[in-house]
């Protein structure tokens, strides 16, 4: 133990103030910039959540919202919703297992409800009963697959 107490002093000694400042601020920066509300969503990949922490309320909901397409709706301030029209069952399956894809890729995945000519996603984190930023990164994906 006192040999390791001792190479930590005699390290810091050695290591100038200015670098260790800037490694500092380098990683701090680089944090904050992994969850910047401008980073486009579609080159986000989503981390798993297994609760513990507080779901999106507020302006980080809508700070997330607007990188989406305008028909995206927060509901209750607890899930994201939009609505497809399709010109027939077929287009409508054939966006789902899209969807789906997409689902798998991120870990991720929305409740879908599919009729004929229409597709109605809803997305929320279930182990945090509410919004988190998994969700806007599947919407971003989503809008993605119609452009």
């Amino acid at each position: 133990m006192d040999k390791i107490v001792t190479f930590v002093l005699s390290f810091s000694t050695f290591v100038p103030l200015v670098p260790f400042s800037f490694m500092i601020f380098f990683l701090v920066t680089k944090a904050l910039a992994t969850y910047c509300h401008d980073m486009d969503l579609t080159k986000k990949k989503c981390q798993a959540c297994e609760g513990g922490v507080s779901p999106l309320k507020g302006k980080d909901t809508s700070d997330f919202l607007k990188q989406l397409d305008k028909n995206w709706k927060i509901v209750n301030d607890h899930q994201i919703e939009r609505e497809f029209k399709f010109p027939d069952f077929k287009s409508a399956l054939h966006f789902t297992n899209q969807i789906g894809e997409i689902a798998e890729n991120e870990g991720h995945h929305p409740d879908i409800c599919l009729s004929w000519g229409k597709v109605k996603i809803t997305l929320l984190t279930h182990a945090i009963d509410g919004l988190s930023i998994n969700d806007f990164i599947v919407a971003a994906k989503i809008d993605k697959l119609l452009q």
